[in-house]
């Protein structure tokens, strides 16, 4: 039998805990505000919270949830009560950026939809931030490489030629993510959504 060194198994476990990926239990919740998902061994949306709140969740333990938070500032949609904007807050506490956008269906028990506007790159983790960035289009990207993998369906959501407005949307079927390309007159962002499986045709 081959005897190792003595420093051989230590080497081992030192090169494992080094190691950026890492297993999530099936049952455990991350959340994204504090962790990088792109770290997250089989990643998929349903794993995650965002600031305590998950998908599948009841908006009212939603609401109640996210109003405990002395940071954000939550408004309900004034055109849709289904809908959930939050801001962060400016450093004298008043409302500033929408970072979040969370989405219910009418009819529906659970949260449907985490859409993170570019704001929210600020408070993202890690590679996380690369969501937010043309690099997600970008099939030789290592966002795409490493995490995202090939985009399933893509989908145009919006096309106003007349004022040059477009959004397309690629589907990210095994992630749950859902990455939207916004062109304005010329000028393009990204914004990212986390969702359930079961999300309707319409809201897709």
């Amino acid at each position: 039998m081959t005897a190792f060194p003595r420093y051989f198994f230590t080497l081992i476990f030192a090169l494992m805990l080094a190691s950026p990926v890492f297993a999530q239990s099936p049952n455990e919740k991350i959340e994204i505000m504090k962790t990088d998902i792109t770290s997250v061994q089989n990643f998929n949306a349903e794993m995650v919270t965002v600031y305590g709140v998950s998908l599948g969740m009841l908006q009212h333990e939603a609401l109640e949830i996210l109003r405990k938070n002395d940071n954000l500032f939550v408004k309900i949609d004034n055109y849709n009560e289904y809908r959930v904007y939050v801001y962060d807050k400016n450093e004298e506490g008043e409302r500033n950026e929408p970072i979040l956008y969370y989405i219910w269906e009418k009819g529906a028990t659970g949260l449907k939809m985490i859409t993170f506007f570019t704001p929210s790159v600020e408070y993202l983790v890690g590679n996380t931030k690369d969501l937010l960035s043309l690099q997600t289009l970008d099939s030789n990207s290592g966002i795409c490489k490493e995490f995202l993998g090939k985009c399933n369906y893509q989908k145009v959501t919006l096309d106003i030629p007349s004022i040059e407005m477009k959004h397309t949307a690629f589907y990210f079927v095994e992630r749950g993510l859902k990455v939207t390309k916004r062109t304005d007159e010329g000028t393009s962002d990204v914004v990212f959504c986390i969702y359930r499986d079961d999300l309707s045709t319409s809201m897709k």
